[in-house]
């Protein structure tokens, strides 16, 4: 539950300080971290570890009922991971600002290969803004991108189209069922 991600994270924290303090780098590469019940009151915790560490290539946080303030706190963290290459908060609620928090950490994670967002109820209008970041070409490796239930609608899927004929020629794997078209 949220208290004992709180545990873990303020524990990342604090093992980001030690590296910092022995003038190493981290070595955390990989969070998989689902179904914890992390939700709003541990995801700024969260998202300030990442931050701290920097140096995260695979992010897994599904089903943890992480709402758009959480989802907005982690996306900021998660900007500060540049080498980020697989994120997958599927099932959580990023709707309205937590969405539009992903659009603008999206160009910051120029390795990404793998988005996985099913279920995070996007949004229609901030999914606007979200298929515009990824129609900015900041994403070039993205291989993967799962979007079910999302409810994009034309609008959003219509830039969607453009930025992946236009800047994502290594995708092989897009999913959009159950969204509003």
């Amino acid at each position: 539950g949220p208290a004992g991600g709180q545990v873990i994270a303020k524990a990342l924290i604090e093992s980001a300080k030690l590296s910092k303090a022995e003038g190493k780098r981290s070595n955390l590469r990989v969070v998989i971290c689902g179904r914890n019940r992390i939700q709003d009151d541990g995801a700024p915790l969260w998202a300030e570890a990442y931050a701290s560490h920097g140096t995260l290539v695979e992010v897994k946080m599904p089903q943890n009922g992480i709402r758009m303030a959480g989802i907005a706190a982690l996306a900021k963290g998660l900007a500060g991971c540049p080498d980020l290459q697989t994120l997958d908060l599927q099932d959580n609620c990023a709707k309205g600002s937590g969405t539009r928090a992903l659009a603008q950490s999206l160009p910051s994670w120029p390795e990404l290969r793998t988005l996985n967002l099913s279920e995070c109820l996007l949004g229609s209008k901030a999914g606007v803004a979200f298929a515009a970041s990824l129609n900015l070409g900041m994403n070039p490796k993205l291989e993967t991108l799962l979007l079910e239930l999302n409810e994009l609608d034309h609008r959003s899927l219509s830039i969607l189209a453009r930025a992946i004929h236009d800047h994502l020629p290594l995708l092989t794997t897009l999913e959009l069922n159950v969204n509003r078209a």
